[in-house]
C-alpha cells in the first residue's frame, strides 16, 4: 500500500475535499464564500494543506467563541452605521436643517470682525456727540481696546465658565 504525502503545492478538488473533512461539497462552497477557505485560482481547487489548516482554525475557534467573521461582521456594521449617519446628514443638509461646519464658522468670522469694527467706532461716535475730550476718547478707546484683547485671549474660556454654569444650574 503506497503512502500519499501531501505536499504544499497538492490540490485538491471540492467534492474530494468535502469527503476528506466528512462534509458536504455544499458546506465547502460555503466556507469558500465565507472567506474561511481560498481556491487556487481554477475554479472548485483547493491547496490541500492550506484548505484543511483553513478549516480546522476555523472549527477551533468557533469552538472556542472567537471567529473572525463576528470581527468583519463588527467592522461592517460599523460601517454601515457611520454610511447611514453621513447619509442622513447629507438629506438634513440638502433640506436645510443642518448647516455645515466651514459655512458656521465663515459666519462667526464675518460676525466677530463686524462687532469689533462696530465697537472701535464708538469712541469717535460718542467724542463727537458727547463733546468729548481728546484724552477721554484716547481713554475710550484703550478701553475697548482692551476689552477686545481681553475676549479675543480669554473669550472661549468665559463661554466655557458661562456653559459650566448653566449646565450646572439647570441640574
Amino acid at each position: 500500500m503506497s503512502q500519499v504525502r501531501p505536499d504544499a503545492a497538492s490540490t485538491i478538488k471540492t467534492e474530494a475535499l468535502a469527503t476528506v473533512l466528512g462534509v458536504t461539497a455544499q458546506k465547502i462552497r460555503d466556507y469558500t464564500r465565507a472567506g474561511v477557505l481560498e481556491q487556487t485560482g481554477n475554479q472548485g481547487e483547493y491547496f490541500l494543506i492550506a484548505a484543511v489548516s483553513s478549516v480546522t482554525k476555523h472549527l477551533r475557534e468557533t469552538a472556542a467563541g472567537r471567529t473572525p467573521g463576528d470581527e468583519i461582521l463588527k467592522l461592517k456594521t460599523q460601517k454601515l452605521r457611520a454610511d447611514a449617519a453621513k447619509a442622513t446628514l447629507q438629506a438634513q443638509a440638502l433640506q436645510g436643517s443642518v448647516i455645515p461646519r466651514d459655512a458656521i464658522a465663515n459666519r462667526w468670522t464675518t460676525t466677530a470682525r463686524i462687532i469689533r469694527s462696530t465697537l472701535l467706532a464708538v469712541p469717535a461716535r460718542a467724542a463727537a456727540r458727547l463733546n468729548l475730550s481728546a484724552t477721554a476718547r484716547e481713554e475710550l478707546e484703550a478701553e475697548i481696546h482692551a476689552a477686545l484683547e481681553d475676549l479675543a485671549e480669554n473669550g472661549l474660556e468665559q463661554v466655557e465658565i458661562h456653559e459650566f454654569r448653566e449646565a450646572h444650574a439647570n441640574g
